[in-house]
């Protein structure tokens, strides 16, 4: 089950008809809950509550013994589907490997060609490589991670705690907590980021 508040999460999202909507597994009973009929339903199937045969609903039924997540096969059908955006919404669960998890799926999106977001009702999370990305003002928060053992080059512009052709790590939370005044700008010039914006 997805911890937070989902409902508030997805009316922010502004979900539309174009948009395709894929469940992994028992997502789509919280996805019944809030009246969303997904076009998709994909996983093993083993915590599906309800039946959704009623509703011309494409399930792909995975095996139980398999390398990939429930969460990855949805990525990968998205991907297969030519998906710019992949919004991961309740992906984690009470679950701290889950978690983790979903943020590595984040490298993964990115490195299929796609842009991925990890959201819930408190914060949204990004991974950025050998680029920049610009934030808007909305954020309570905004911690930067080192996802790989070190990132150069990192630039803060607009920060409370600005830096300037920094160097990350991954071992040591630097980023932590940071704050704008009103837009900013990350970039790294070689490695990898997570950016964590805090509601």
């Amino acid at each position: 089950m997805p911890t937070g508040n989902i409902e508030k999460t997805i009316t922010d999202l502004k979900i539309t008809k174009d948009d395709l909507i894929i469940c992994a597994d028992g997502g789509y009973d919280i996805a019944r809950q809030l009246n969303i009929v997904p076009d998709y339903i994909i996983g093993d199937l083993d915590s599906l509550i309800k039946n959704p045969d009623r509703l011309n609903i494409k399930i792909i039924k995975a095996p139980s013994m398999k390398d990939e997540t429930d969460t990855v096969l949805c990525i990968n059908h998205a991907l297969s589907e030519k998906c710019s955006d992949i919004y991961i919404l309740g992906g984690t669960g009470n679950r701290l490997d889950h978690t983790y998890a979903v943020l590595q799926t984040l490298k993964y999106i990115s490195e299929n060609g796609s842009k991925g977001y990890f959201i819930n009702d408190s914060e949204t999370v990004l991974y950025l490589k050998n680029n920049s990305i610009g934030i808007d003002g909305k954020c309570k928060y905004i911690s930067v991670f080192s996802y790989s053992e070190r990132s150069t080059g990192v630039d803060l512009k607009g920060f409370k705690y600005p830096l300037d052709n920094a160097e990350l790590t991954n071992e040591f939370p630097l980023g932590i907590s940071n704050e704008l005044s009103n837009k900013g700008e990350i970039s790294v010039k070689n490695g990898e980021l997570l950016i964590f914006l805090i509601k």
